[in-house]
């Protein structure tokens, strides 16, 4: 399994644990994953300086870690991810909290 492939299980599982366990819908986010692939969907979205779809549920209910986001700052994915990719995912992150 690739190191996309890898990203990609894991955002999925992600956003279906958002779901099942704290009502977290992320249609969009799941759509565009289907249309244009996990890792593309991610960099267009920092791309355009905007968040994951379902990331402010996802603060409201105190789970940032399930975001898009901190999957992009994770170690194992740095290959996948510029490094300002991933210092707009930690911006993004610290600014709402989750890095306090």
């Amino acid at each position: 399994m690739t190191e996309a492939d890898e990203f990609k299980t894991e955002l999925l599982e992600n956003c279906a644990k958002a779901e099942k366990e704290y009502g977290c819908l992320q249609k969009k986010l799941l759509s565009d994953i289907d249309r244009y692939g996990a890792v593309e969907t991610i960099k267009e979205i920092i791309r355009k300086n905007r968040i994951s779809d379902g990331f402010y549920a996802l603060k409201k209910a105190g789970h940032l870690e399930l975001s898009a986001e901190t999957l992009v700052t994770e170690k194992k994915y740095g290959g996948l991810f510029s490094d300002s990719d991933v210092n707009y995912c930690l911006q993004v992150l610290c600014e709402n909290g989750f890095y306090n």
